[in-house]
This record gives C-alpha cells, structure tokens and sequence, in this order.
C-alpha cells in the first residue's frame, strides 16, 4: 500500500509540472482565465503529492 501511495505521488508531481506550460502559454497570450483553472488544477496535484 505505501508503495501504490508513492507512485501516486510521483505522478500527481510530474503531472503538476506538466501543467507549468499551459500556465505559462496562457500569461504570455494574457489569458486570465484559463490560467486561473490551469494553476488550480496544478496546486491540487502538488497538494495530493504531500
């Protein structure tokens, strides 16, 4: 069970930093709303990691 735990985290991790791109894409273009779901979603997979 700690082991499924810990694979979880690493891809909840690695799919956070996979959304950095999008978040960065849409403030170059200023797009304040996607950005503000992108970060959400993002902060809620770095959230689930800890």
């Amino acid at each position: 069970m700690k082991a499924l735990i810990a694979n979880l985290g690493l891809i909840f991790q690695i799919a956070g930093l996979l959304m950095l791109l999008p978040i960065i894409t849409a403030y170059y273009y200023s797009e304040a709303e996607p950005m503000v779901a992108f970060l959400i979603t993002s902060i809620s997979f770095f959230s689930k990691a800890l």
